[in-house]
């Protein structure tokens, strides 16, 4: 009976693995996707991105939030600079490029999206410029 549960649980992974239901959430902006690390309660947004060393460059943190609002972010704990992509509904509504990490002692600016947004998107510094994002443009989500 034991063989048979552990042939029967290694079969299970291994369709399990092969499915939909494991594949990471993305966020497509024209012919740029980054899979996401996703933020949608109020203890990782408040962490968010704070204390990793790097992001990977097709990698990306994506805040969900439960209502369009005027949300404010900050760099409190960042080591690398980032842009930050306000979302709503699925059309940018502004972008921060090169947003930097405070220098010590040094008063943490804020950076609020002057448009209701319910999502934000957060990239490696110099994506958005690099790869021409644009406020009106649509995002895409997949596996969310």
């Amino acid at each position: 009976i034991g063989i048979i549960a552990v042939l029967l649980l290694l079969f299970l992974f291994f369709l399990i693995k092969d499915s939909d239901l494991i594949t990471p959430p993305k966020a497509v902006l024209g012919d740029r996707s980054f899979t996401v690390a996703i933020a949608d309660n109020s203890e990782e947004q408040m962490k968010g991105l704070s204390g990793k060393e790097k992001l990977s460059k097709d990698r990306g943190m994506l805040f969900i939030f439960e209502k369009p609002d005027y949300y404010s972010f900050w760099m409190k704990g960042m080591k690398f600079p980032i842009d930050i992509v306000f979302i709503n509904g699925n059309k940018i509504v502004k972008i921060y490029e090169n947003v930097s990490p405070p220098k010590e002692n040094e008063s943490l600016p804020i950076y609020q999206t002057p448009n209701l947004a319910d999502k934000v998107l957060e990239i490696n510094a110099g994506l958005a410029r690099q790869y021409g994002f644009k406020e009106g443009q649509t995002v895409k989500f997949e596996n969310l």
